[in-house]
């Protein structure tokens, strides 16, 4: 049978409604996403599988959360565990958990952040930009395999990590190993956070629309704090005492992904708060609500025209001034404003016996070979 801990301190009590919130908050957040592109007339794209993914694993590392608190022991001293309730084997169901927690941790933070990268590249189509999404992307995957390594060699064997009595065992210094983890994983932060901050800054906008712009791509920022206040948490634990140093490190590993999956839809919700709910599937206006595709920067070339002029009162002549490629010669276009009598029209929209307005237009061209003549 196993043995629940009682909530009847802070630290337990804690730990234990953060996981709830920190279940919902996403949760919640993820389902609007859905509604958003559902109500913008959008399919689901790789992004929004990879926060799904992302999710799941939030989930399963509050459920380690909660279990941590009933079966674990967390927010209790080692000692408390043998001398109070009798637990024999002391914290070795808590390390097993935290081992767990270590993995999905960083799989729901990895996935969160390849998902914010796989959106920037269908914003930002810019070929400099998508190269380093991608690297960034590779880093953010051995990231996790370091992690995941790291986490299950840090003690050989990997069971000595619970069972200090295995002859020959030996233990390397976690606390360093989770230090140098969440450097690392703030490194990453930065790197999202600041990678279209300069491809947003040459945007030519109002430039109010630009701050609110960079602000929602900057709300990252949030997250970078977080890992910086769980990384401090980490200097304090004492592997000694497991049970009752941990949890606060935990707690702030708990907001970091959920935050991060929280910030990742925020700016996908437009539609819910009126924005354009119907928007073309060109990816030129691939949008999150009413930022479209960036596709380029100061390399789009316009064609000039000359100014309208009226040869008489029927006909217009536009005269391109910059011709297209392979050919010599200006487009000309000729548009002829006639009356037609539609008193015989059987259309209904046209008002008997009343002349109707129509405009035809006629371009021509000439095509002539620009290579020289032997």
């Amino acid at each position: 049978m196993v043995f629940l801990f009682p909530i009847e301190r802070p630290e337990p009590r804690a730990l234990f409604a953060c996981a709830i919130v920190f279940s919902l908050v996403p949760s919640l957040f993820v389902a609007l996403r859905l509604i958003a592109r559902r109500k913008a007339g959008r399919g689901l794209d790789a992004s929004d599988y990879l926060i799904f993914v992302a999710l799941i694993n939030v989930l399963g590392y509050q459920g380690l959360n909660m279990a941590c608190v009933l079966v674990g022991g967390a927010g209790w001293h080692v000692k408390e565990l043998t001398e109070r309730f009798g637990i024999e084997t002391g914290p070795t169901t808590f390390i097993k958990m935290m081992l767990a927690q270590q993995v999905v941790w960083a799989t729901s933070l990895a996935f969160t952040k390849i998902s914010i990268l796989v959106l920037y590249c269908r914003i930002f189509t810019l070929r400099m930009f998508t190269i380093v999404a991608w690297v960034t992307s590779v880093v953010i995957l051995l990231w996790v395999i370091l992690v995941v390594a790291g986490s299950l060699a840090i003690c050989q064997p990997t069971a000595f990590n619970w069972d200090q009595t295995i002859p020959g065992g030996h233990c390397g210094d976690s606390v360093k190993l989770w230090l140098s983890h969440g450097i690392l994983n703030i490194i990453t932060d930065m790197v999202v956070l600041l990678l279209p901050m300069p491809v947003l800054y040459q945007l030519q906008m109002v430039l109010y629309k630009k701050v609110v712009l960079m602000f929602t791509f900057g709300m990252g920022l949030g997250v970078v704090i977080i890992s910086a206040f769980r990384l401090h948490s980490l200097v304090e634990v004492d592997m000694t005492d497991v049970t009752y140093t941990v949890p606060l490190p935990i707690m702030w590993s708990a907001l970091e992904p959920c935050l991060g999956i929280t910030l990742a839809c925020v700016p996908l919700l437009r539609p819910l708060l009126g924005g354009d709910e119907k928007h073309s599937s060109n990816a030129e206006s691939y949008d999150m609500g009413d930022v479209k595709t960036i596709q380029t920067i100061g390399q789009k070339k316009s064609r000039k025209f000359d100014q309208l002029r009226d040869d008489d009162c029927s006909i217009t002549q536009l005269t391109s001034t910059t011709p297209p490629p392979f050919r010599s010669e200006p487009l000309h276009y000729t548009a002829d404003v006639v009356s037609k009598d539609t008193s015989s029209s059987d259309d209904d929209s046209t008002d008997k016996g009343e002349p109707a307005v129509a405009i035809n237009v006629r371009r021509d061209w000439v095509v002539k070979d620009g290579s020289p003549r032997a």
